[in-house]
């Protein structure tokens, strides 16, 4: 008799395993740097000095002139 047909073709596979996890990404690029801070506050008003040492003592002064009689 005449040869057969052929048979329809088969039902596709199972789905294969998952695939392997991908490369971890680069770092990232550093962040810029910080804004220079604010002068600091002014201090605040230092005491008065202690008092200055006296003064040399001045020479004496001229003879005075003779009484009247």
């Amino acid at each position: 008799g005449k040869p057969g047909k052929n048979a329809p073709p088969g039902l596709p596979g199972a789905t294969g395993p998952k695939g392997d996890r991908g490369a971890a990404g680069e770092k990232g690029e550093k962040g810029q740097k910080g804004v220079i801070g604010l002068p600091g506050l002014q201090g605040e008003r230092g005491f008065m000095g202690p008092p200055g040492l006296d003064g040399v003592d001045g020479n004496p002064g001229p003879q005075g002139a003779p009484g009247l009689p």
